[in-house]
């Protein structure tokens, strides 16, 4: 619910007036931060100092992608406080490697106190789904809350906390409130990371009011009683990661978080982290807004995304490494490989696939790391043999079939470069080095 006002072609400015009664008490931020301290003192005594929750992700473990990618559905549902609303709830599968969090505009934005549509950032990733996510400070643009894009550490939250949502290295989901520590941790470290405000599912169960006496006293009616559009992060039992979106308008009409919590719940969410909404939501199916956003355009009766900070977008899966080793190309998430390379990665070559002469001629040996051996490689009698050469012409031989060798390792393929010959009657063994 923060960020600035927007024009037809989303670069607009000055926050929007319908969030200002929201955000003039705290400059900009509907919670602000707090220690961890405070989080530990207000949080029921069965979770213990235990201040966050892990869950295994879908896809956790096994090959593959499974396709859809992604399930969405839109409604017009009628929430637990009685108001009708309209949105959108999608299930995504395998998120490890189909959800990312990205900055605005692309790497650095963060730093650079961007802020842009969530269609631009969309771009980056060619996003199937995007919608924005993180909150940002309305003075500055700047980001808040730690932030994790694609395996980069792009900032944290320092001593000041928030309810965050992450992915970590193999594939674990992280819902809830994290330390310094936690953030930085090496050791199996988070892929994706963004912070909202409110913790709205916790293992099954609503966790509004915890969340309510973790955040300031002053700024609780505004961003958990007031109607507006809501976004939330989550996941369902099976650890597939759930994106819900709402329709609204800050104080006018939407849902409270309350209301959302409860009715994620009903949709089989059993961990949910609240987002960025109010003015800012905004929802984009291939390159095209789905949604009904709240700010009026400037100099204009109608209504345009706002520009945003940070998003979450869902895209087809990514191989590893991402470019096939420059050997192959990316196809719902395996490499299929370029002729003569093989393997998962496509980073193994295959030298059985080669035919004469560019088997390395007999003498030099194959290999399959593209680093040229200099392992000594006999020369066969067979290639005497083959091309009918006399004893007397060996030295020739072993000299050519050198030179053979030598050029072919240069021009990329994967050849011993080293010959040695074989002891014939009536001639010395010399070595012929290359």
């Amino acid at each position: 619910m923060t960020g600035t006002g927007c024009d037809p072609n989303g670069t607009g400015s000055g926050l929007p007036s319908e969030d200002l009664a929201v955000t003039r008490h705290y400059n900009g931020m509907h919670c602000y931060p707090v220690p961890y301290e405070r989080i530990l003192e207000h949080q029921p005594p069965r979770y213990g100092n235990v201040t966050h929750l892990s869950q295994k992700g879908h896809g956790k473990g096994t090959p593959g992608v499974q396709y859809p990618i992604a399930s969405l559905k839109f409604f017009f549902d009628d929430f637990p406080a009685g108001q009708r609303v309209p949105g959108h709830i999608a299930w995504i599968n395998n998120p490890a490697r189909t959800f990312s969090v990205l900055e605005p505009s692309g790497a650095g934005g963060c730093a650079d106190h961007l802020l842009t549509t969530v269609a631009v950032s969309a771009r980056q990733e060619n996003c199937l789904l995007a919608v924005n996510a993180g909150f940002f400070d309305t003075s500055d643009g700047g980001c808040l809350g730690a932030v994790v894009s694609n395996g980069r550490q792009v900032k944290t939250s320092g001593e000041l906390h928030n309810a965050h949502f992450g992915i970590r290295e193999d594939g674990t989901l992280v819902f809830g409130y994290l330390t310094e520590e936690d953030v930085l941790q090496k050791e199996n470290p988070f892929i994706q990371l963004v912070g909202g405000v409110g913790w709205l599912i916790r293992d099954g169960e609503v966790y509004i009011e915890e969340s309510r006496k973790a955040c300031d006293e002053v700024v609780r009616p505004g961003i958990f009683d007031t109607l507006s559009a809501r976004v939330a992060v989550g996941s369902d039992e099976e650890g597939r990661v759930v994106i819900a979106q709402t329709d609204g308008q800050t104080m006018v009409r939407g849902t409270s978080l309350v209301a959302f919590a409860e009715w994620l719940l009903s949709q089989g969410v059993r961990n949910a982290i609240n987002l960025d909404g109010g003015g800012s939501t905004t929802l984009i199916i291939n390159g095209t807004m789905v949604n009904i956003p709240s700010d009026i355009c400037t100099n204009s009766t109608y209504r345009c995304p706002r520009k945003v900070s940070t998003i979450v977008c869902v895209h087809e899966p990514w191989c590893n490494p991402r470019d096939c080793s420059n050997h192959g190309d990316c196809i719902r998430g395996e490499c299929r490989c370029h002729d003569d390379w093989y393997g998962p990665s496509c980073d193994q070559f295959a030298c059985s696939n080669h035919t004469s002469p560019v088997r390395c001629h007999g003498v030099g040996e194959c290999l399959t790391n593209f680093l040229v051996s200099k392992q000594p490689a006999l020369l066969p009698s067979e290639l005497l043999q083959e091309y009918k050469l006399p004893t007397t012409l060996l030295a020739t031989a072993i000299a050519t079939a050198s030179i053979l060798c030598n050029v072919i390792c240069l021009i990329g393929y994967l050849c011993s470069c080293k010959i040695t010959s074989e002891p014939l009657q009536g001639l010395s063994t010399n070595t012929v080095m290359i």
